[in-house]
């Protein structure tokens, strides 16, 4: 048996990388093998809370004092008081804190797969807090002129301004742990064959982005009906200007969901469905996509010569389907001036 003597444990505030507000922490107990679960209790002042966060295996909080506020990826947000116990799921997108006047105290509970299981992301706006933002699974936003309903598809989106401009924000559903899969906001109404797709896209790195992200952000289209089959041709920003040249020659890259992956491609048919592209990350690039038949061009930023030329799109030249706003792992992806011409 063990017993840890309360006050012997140092309290520690939370650092502003990861709290906005005073945020107190008060660690209770650390897991003894082979137990992963480890335990802590903190402490919010009024209007203090969390980042946006996940843990690898679920979070339980079991609120002692006060009167908090409590929201997952794409919910409400909602009260909780003494007594309620919250449980987030493995990969579930989260943040947790006081309400705007009263201060609040929980027990949080995890079990640790290693020196960390938690995986940090931006800070939770003050819209975000107060429920104003726009946060949710059904967005509308205008494309073509005409304001349209969007739909998440294991992805999280909100629109925003950025110098005066609706946009949208989209990230990938950290339960998603495959690459090139169907992780986009779908356009709705769109029977998308033949024709031309622009957009101006912004590619960031969130803060847990993994060593591996590339800013990964690109199009899907002829999308079936259950997103379980589609084309894309995506960007690789952090590519375009490195002085590897090899991953330079990365920088842009074509797929086909289910069976043609990019690792698929480039073990079978090498720098074939890839090219090289001057682009970076924190810039907009604008994107166009001509499509017909079985071919492909993506053109960049008005460039009169396209980048990257697929002539044999791996779903044949009779599909037609939905199109979608596509992002990988550690993308904090924007898109704005989104314009489509079937022909």
């Amino acid at each position: 048996m063990k017993v840890t003597r309360n006050g012997t444990q140092p309290s520690r505030q939370g650092s502003p990388e990861w709290f906005t507000g005073k945020v107190w922490v008060d660690p209770l107990f650390m897991p003894e093998e082979p137990a992963r679960a480890s335990g802590a209790k903190v402490t919010f002042e009024p209007g203090a809370r969390t980042a946006w966060h996940a843990h690898s295996l679920g979070q339980t909080l079991i609120v002692t004092d006060g009167c908090g506020r409590v929201q997952r990826w794409g919910g409400p947000v909602e009260e909780v008081h003494p007594g309620d116990v919250v449980w987030f799921e493995p990969g579930e997108k989260h943040w947790h804190g006081a309400s705007p006047t009263t201060p609040m105290s929980h027990i949080a509970v995890v079990e640790r797969t290693g020196d960390t299981d938690v995986m940090w992301g931006e800070h939770v706006s003050d819209e975000q807090y107060n429920g104003t933002d726009k946060i949710m699974e059904n967005l509308t936003f205008f494309i073509n002129g005409e304001s349209k309903a969007l739909s998440s598809v294991n992805s999280f989106a909100t629109i925003e301004k950025i110098e005066g401009k609706e946009v949208i924000r989209a990230r990938k559903d950290l339960k998603i742990e495959a690459f090139d899969e169907p992780t986009f906001i779908r356009l709705p109404e769109s029977e998308f064959r033949n024709g031309v797709i622009e957009v101006s896209v912004m590619s960031k790195l969130l803060a847990d982005a993994p060593e591996y992200a590339r800013g990964f952000i690109g199009v899907a289209f002829r999308i079936d009906e259950h997103n379980s089959r589609f084309e894309c041709i995506y960007l690789r920003p952090t590519n375009g200007r490195t002085e590897d040249p090899m991953r330079r020659n990365h920088a842009t890259q074509y797929f086909s969901y289910p069976n043609f992956k990019f690792d698929r491609l480039r073990k079978e048919f090498p720098e074939k469905y890839e090219s090289c592209a001057d682009i970076g990350l924190n810039e907009w690039i604008k994107v166009r996509i001509e499509v017909s038949d079985d071919k492909a061009k993506l053109y960049l930023n008005d460039d009169e010569q396209p980048v990257l030329f697929v002539e044999d799109l791996k779903h044949g030249s009779d599909t037609s389907g939905g199109i979608g706003l596509w992002v990988e792992i550690g993308t904090d992806g924007y898109f704005r001036d989104l314009h489509i011409e079937n022909k």
